[in-house]
């Protein structure tokens, strides 16, 4: 089995590279034209800082469209006003934004037969973990390492959601209590866990049918 730890930094440093491509499609006012057998699914990105919401324009913007095990991905760019949209076929579609100085701890998904809305919701790397409102099924944890004086816990340890292998839709650092939150976790996952300086790392597979909470144990 692939070290989920490498495989994570491989792919979120080539999904970085994919949204600074020049051909990334811009997400304008708007929608894209039909076509024959697709469905329009478009949203919001925003950032939550101290309860409040606001839009990020020019925003990359990640789209997983997932058909029978197999899938392909698209980048956008929000408009003014934060505003994305694609057209897909019959799918899970999964959306992201990914940055350095954000973290994405709640799952955008949304299963497409229709015309479908999918807001993504962002928060500043190092926020507390507070789950935000209607946050079920929620996934809460402690990451800890065991020493000779105990049990510490283990601070800015990486916490994903995997949906095939190389494509992270949820993710979020542990913070300073070694606590951490996932949100909004409604489809069969994979959750990993790892951080710098320790040679194991977690990863268990994750219905999507229920809250869970896990107590992680990390060594070095």
């Amino acid at each position: 089995m692939r070290e989920w730890r490498a495989l994570l930094a491989v792919s979120m440093a080539a999904w970085v590279a994919g949204c600074n491509d020049s051909s990334r499609t811009p997400a304008g006012p708007s929608p894209p034209s039909a076509s024959p057998g697709t469905f329009l699914v478009s949203g919001v990105v925003t950032e939550m800082v101290d309860g409040m919401s606001r839009p990020l324009a020019d925003r990359s913007v990640w789209l997983w469209v997932s058909q029978d095990r197999s899938g392909g991905g698209r980048s956008l760019t929000t408009d003014q006003d934060g505003r994305y949209s694609a057209r897909v076929p019959k799918s899970r579609v999964f959306a992201t934004s990914l940055s350095s100085d954000r973290q994405q701890p709640c799952v955008a998904t949304v299963a497409v037969d229709k015309d479908a809305t999918l807001d993504v919701q962002v928060v500043p790397s190092g926020s507390a973990a507070n789950p935000p409102t209607a946050a079920s099924p929620l996934i809460t944890g402690v990451v800890y390492e065991t020493t000779q004086t105990g049990r510490i816990p283990v601070r800015r340890a990486l916490v994903a959601l995997d949906e095939s292998l190389d494509n992270y839709v949820a993710w979020t650092y542990t913070d300073d209590e070694g606590h951490f939150f996932l949100c909004r976790v409604n489809v069969p996952l994979l959750l990993g866990v790892g951080a710098n300086g320790y040679q194991t790392s977690f990863s268990q597979r994750i219905a999507g049918t229920g809250d869970l909470n896990f107590e992680i144990e990390l060594k070095r």
